[in-house]
């Protein structure tokens, strides 16, 4: 069962549709409700969590440097994302572990980082030893 604040977060998330890096607009209510699909089936609390007032502001218009200003992106559906079997907890999937790739200047901004994504994802998050220089099978974007 999705809870509240999950619900909420996916639905903010999944919801944009883009044009263009530069003609972005975010969707608007009828595109948001379509993209959650039917609620008649979920508790009241997710229902009003998924109504369309203004609770949770719209998606706005993305800032110069954000992603979606960049990037070229078609939106997914509430039903989308859970058809792409998303990862989930599971006695597998338990821990996070961040791989530091080249020089990483200071241990303590990576330490924040753990720490911050430990309490987000609600998950115990572990930082492994650097690597000198990036695996050759790395897209060269992710590459420092």
């Amino acid at each position: 069962m999705v809870t509240l604040r999950k619900a909420v977060l996916i639905s903010a998330v999944s919801v944009c549709a883009v044009g263009s890096s530069m003609g972005f607009e975010p969707p608007g209510p009828q595109q948001r409700l379509e993209a959650i699909g039917p609620t008649t089936g979920l508790s009241a609390v997710l229902q009003r969590a998924f109504a369309a007032d203004d609770t949770i502001p719209p998606m706005p218009t993305p800032d110069p440097n954000d992603w979606l200003a960049a990037h070229r992106e078609p939106g997914q559906t509430f039903e989308e994302f859970q058809r792409s079997r998303p990862n989930r907890l599971n006695a597998q999937r338990r821990t996070i572990y961040l791989q530091p790739l080249g020089a990483f200047p200071e241990q303590q901004n990576l330490e924040k980082l753990r720490e911050y994504a430990a309490h987000f994802f609600q998950m115990e998050v572990e930082v492994l030893t650097r690597l000198a220089s990036a695996p050759a099978a790395l897209p060269a974007e992710l590459t420092l």
